[in-house]
């Protein structure tokens, strides 16, 4: 397969990118509900993601800490700011929070990674770069903030200090 491009308006299911949540919740295997991180009910999602050899992922960001562990294949990872690291099976990475990047998978074979994400619950995990204009983490923050509507400032001003946000244009708004 050649060179595809996820980010040319298609979407990486029709490019043949498979992602499959292997689990996702805010409690223990025994049941025990997850501690509150900064008085936020905290939520744990493991995906196990496919990327079909020569595929570029869309340009995105995660506006929650993750890391991930490649068990098939090579990836690259490449930010906007043109820093990249390749990966191969067996390797790890923590991912950048808050910044614009994409994968390519380098083949031969698909690349097959396992990523966990620690978030506040039914937060995304995963963000449009078209979402957040020039890469803007504080408007990806303020987007989160509009999609999960909170009831008070003060629970808006907790959600930002989770994604590391602060100040007083934060988008923690009335």
């Amino acid at each position: 397969m050649g060179n595809a491009r996820a980010d040319d308006s298609h979407s990486a299911a029709a490019l043949g990118v498979k992602v499959e949540t292997l689990i996702r919740s805010d409690r223990s295997w025994n049941g025990d509900l997850l501690p509150k991180l900064n008085d936020i009910q905290a939520e744990v999602t493991v995906l196990r993601i496919t990327v079909p050899a020569g595929v570029t992922l869309p340009r995105h960001l995660h506006p929650v800490i993750n890391a991930g562990v490649l068990l098939q294949g090579r990836l690259r990872v490449e930010s906007d700011d043109g820093a990249s690291q390749s990966l191969q099976a067996g390797q790890a990475l923590i991912e950048m929070v808050n910044k614009v990047h994409r994968g390519v998978s380098l083949g031969p074979e698909p690349a097959v990674i396992v990523v966990v994400y620690v978030a506040p619950k039914g937060s995304p995990i995963t963000v449009p770069a078209a979402s957040a204009p020039n890469g803007n983490p504080k408007k990806a923050a303020e987007d989160i903030v509009t999609v999960r509507p909170l009831t008070s400032i003060t629970s808006k001003q907790k959600l930002n200090q989770f994604v590391g946000i602060s100040g007083a244009n934060s988008g923690a708004r009335g």
